[in-house]
């Protein structure tokens, strides 16, 4: 998918040709101006790659590659880069500098992460070609770029990027529309000088665009211009060996013209650097624009289709890779005419329906007119904490957070869930019998804990966050703390649960056992013993509590079994159905 870009900051700068030892201008077989320019010998920068742009992640990538092209007369011939010969060096406006390769291909990197909220972020990287006394040859700028999802961080940051700039700003006008500033010492920035460029347009007339509603533009004479075309040609063009052509001219033919070509099947960019000489400038110093299939065969023959994509005309003598704004054009004025303000540090905009896309296409955002928002998630940073407004398990959920980014408490379709939120009963699985080896009385307290997760996310259980204590109520109110995983039933196997912690998600149950032992008194010698128990157990897991109240007789149990040793039903309530008295059993 094809990203709309927008620059923070559009800069050019002409090439500086040190090194020239012919006449200014000289660069080929002919110079600029006319003269012989088999003299002129001087080396330059030849750009393989150059971006600098901020993702939709906020991260700058920087890339650059560069060879050394030596000019000579009307000879090109490709230097190799050496630290201690012709080499590169490369740094932001900020002042890092990045780490540059020599080559035959120089190169190098640069990333930073977090764009829009780095105080110190760079607005454009310089690039020198320097020689061995480390004189500079030549010096480009490259622009960042943010690609529009980027853009948005920045919206949020204009006062702030106002103030860290502040250095660079002469004049800062305000009117009913907003806010000018205008920066005198950032006069690098390049300008399309044509407004209408992006054209995107077929033609196979003459004089198309003159027909059409002519585009004109004001030239100074004596000064560097660079008009830089993209465009191409039809097969049908092809076949006829024409050419899409370009014109710069006054209108009356009689003074200045100049042309820049493309013959090419597929999108093609093409520029031409020229200079108007004083005797043939215009008397309004007014020039018109066109481009049409050339040459023409009407009216005797047809003409084959040629497409203009976008044009640029610039003040100097760097072409430009892309479309960039005429005045009235950039990204704020754009986003005035489709109802973006900025103004006295708010952003005001108009609309019915206000749609936030991200690069898949889904809308994950859409403010209506009547002022509600549609949104998936709605995160709303605190100082010590957060509270995120989202789907949840396709269900609305409103969750507090800690300064940690641990989630507290959740608000649902289930009302007010804690993070520790369960549904917790307990099931007596018990025996009190008399142990044939020793001839003593004991009260197994075997306990089955049923947990279901009723929190909001999945959870452990049984690491020592729940709690048993076991208390007999007679006069004694002896109390013990039930272990995970012990049982006390004799040689019966009928207590069925997990002995070890289990991991539960959202509304899943599972079951643990806990047991501890009371020693209740002795049978040597036909003593008695109290011929049944009564105790109660208290279970605690953070907020949730559970006591509950038991009497186990002796000799008998407080569960059921089938033939397989299994608890009968023991999800049916917090008491098994049944008890079965069965024989003393060892233990």
């Amino acid at each position: 998918m094809n990203k709309e870009t927008i620059a923070r900051q559009q800069i050019t700068i002409a090439d500086v040709h040190d090194g020239e030892k012919g006449a200014k201008g000289d660069t080929g077989a002919r110079g600029a101006n006319g003269s012989n320019g088999a003299a002129a010998e001087f080396y330059r920068l030849q750009p393989q790659t150059e971006k600098a742009i901020v993702a939709s992640d906020n991260v700058l990538r920087v890339n650059l590659e560069y060879t050394i092209e030596h000019v000579k007369g009307a000879q090109i011939s490709v230097e190799t880069g050496a630290a201690q010969g012709y080499h590169l060096i490369a740094w932001t406006n900020q002042g890092v500098f990045l780490t540059m390769t020599a080559g035959r291909v120089n190169s190098g990197t640069y990333q930073m992460a977090n764009y829009s909220k780095t105080g110190d972020r760079p607005d454009f990287i310089n690039i020198e070609l320097r020689d061995t006394a480390n004189k500079t040859l030549d010096r480009r700028t490259v622009q960042i770029t943010m690609e529009a999802a980027s853009f948005v961080n920045v919206i949020g940051d204009v006062r702030e990027t106002v103030s860290q700039n502040g250095k660079d700003i002469t004049t800062i006008q305000q009117d009913a529309r907003g806010i000018r500033l205008q920066v005198e010492s950032l006069k690098s920035g390049a300008r399309n000088l044509i407004k209408g460029g992006q054209l995107n347009r077929t033609i196979s007339r003459a004089f198309a665009m003159v027909n059409d509603g002519e585009l004109t533009v004001k030239l100074k004479p004596e000064t560097d211009y660079t008009l830089t075309v993209n465009g191409r040609i039809s097969s049908s063009a092809w076949d006829k060996r024409q050419m899409l052509r370009t014109y710069i001219f006054d209108k009356s033919w009689k003074g200045f013209m100049v042309d820049c070509d493309i013959q090419a099947t597929s999108d093609t960019t093409n520029s031409i650097t020229f200079r108007i000489p004083k005797d043939k400038a215009s008397v309004d110093n007014t020039y018109c624009f066109n481009c049409y299939s050339f040459p023409n065969q009407l009216p005797q023959g047809k003409n084959g289709d040629v497409t203009v994509n976008w044009i640029t005309l610039t003040e100097g003598t760097q072409p430009e890779k892309a479309w960039i704004p005429a005045e009235g054009e950039d990204v704020y004025t754009q986003m005035s005419k489709a109802g973006m303000e900025i103004k006295d540090g708010e952003i005001t905009l108009t609309a019915d329906r206000t749609k936030i896309r991200n690069n898949k296409g889904e809308d994950i955002a859409v403010f209506n007119e009547d002022g509600t928002v549609d949104a998936r998630r709605i995160l709303m940073r605190c100082r010590f904490g957060n509270i995120t407004f989202g789907e949840v398990d396709g269900y609305p959920n409103i969750i507090l957070a800690n300064e940690l980014g641990q989630p507290q408490i959740m608000l649902n379709h289930r009302g007010i869930v804690n993070k520790y939120g369960v549904d917790m009963k307990l099931i007596n699985a018990s025996r009190y019998f008399v142990s044939k080896r020793d001839g003593k009385a004991y009260l197994g307290v075997n306990i089955i804990v049923k947990i279901t997760n009723k929190g909001f996310q999945q959870n452990t259980y049984g690491g020592g966050d729940i709690k048993l204590t076991a208390t007999l109520d007679d006069n004694s109110h002896e109390n013990i703390t039930l272990q995970l995983g012990k049982q006390y039933t004799g040689d019966d196997k009928a207590i069925v649960a997990a002995t070890t912690p289990i991991t539960l998600k959202i509304g899943e149950s599972g079951e643990l056992i806990y047991g501890g032992l009371f020693e209740i008194g002795s049978t040597s010698g036909g003593a008695v013993v109290a011929q049944k128990m009564s105790y109660s157990v208290r279970s605690v897991y953070y907020d949730t509590v559970v006591t509950k109240s038991y009497v186990s007789e002796l000799g008998g149990n407080n569960f059921s079994s089938d033939s397989g040793g299994n608890l009968i039903n023991p999800s049916n309530g917090d008491e098994p159905p049944a008890v079965t008295p069965v024989p003393n059993m060892d233990v």
